[in-house]
């Protein structure tokens, strides 16, 4: 593979892109470097690293534009706090999820109004099944505990007991652990 580009290849170039310096293999293209007396060192004029920070921060109208929006939507978060809206209509309308807006509240120090409480859920109505159940419940263990005293298998428990297979199972084995 050859060092250098052809001359067909750099008129191409040329053309496409612009002038083109042919730098030999091996050789980098920077400038020299300079001995300051400590070090090796680029001259001020001729320093290719000079203002890379800049170039690659974006520069300085990039972060002021940022800025004027931080500015603008914390600005936005104090007028709706005003009015009373809570954080999900907050969030809603400015199209964040909820967390972001709580996060973004506390730090410009703002509360968002509370939403509206609702009233406690009453408790159910049993209508006595409760009772009723285990009423039943605890007769099926008496029941279970004189069967197995009797020694009857599971499958005549619940025959003789007029349950399901299971129900007399459940019986069987509390009547076993409340003795």
């Amino acid at each position: 593979m050859p060092d250098n580009i052809t001359d067909t290849e750099a008129a191409a170039i040329a053309a496409y892109r612009g002038h083109v310096q042919r730098i030999p293999r091996g050789i980098s293209g920077l400038p020299k470097l300079e001995w300051d007396g400590t070090a090796l060192r680029y001259s001020q004029e001729n320093n290719p690293l000079k203002g890379w920070r800049s170039r690659r921060r974006g520069a300085e109208k990039g972060t002021q534009t940022r800025q004027r929006e931080y500015t603008e939507r914390r600005d936005r978060y104090r007028v709706m706090c005003e009015q009373g809206w809570t954080v999900d209509q907050i969030a809603e309308s400015m199209g964040f999820k909820r967390e972001s807006v709580v996060a973004s509240l506390r730090r410009y120090g703002l509360t968002a109004a509370e939403p509206p409480k609702q009233p406690p859920k009453q408790p159910r109505q049993s209508n006595g099944r409760y009772a009723a159940n285990l009423a039943a419940g605890q007769a099926r263990v008496e029941a279970a505990r004189a069967h197995l005293e009797a020694g009857l298998s599971v499958p005549q428990m619940a025959e003789a007991m007029g349950c399901t297979y299971y129900q007399a199972r459940r019986a069987m084995r509390k009547a076993k652990r409340c003795g």
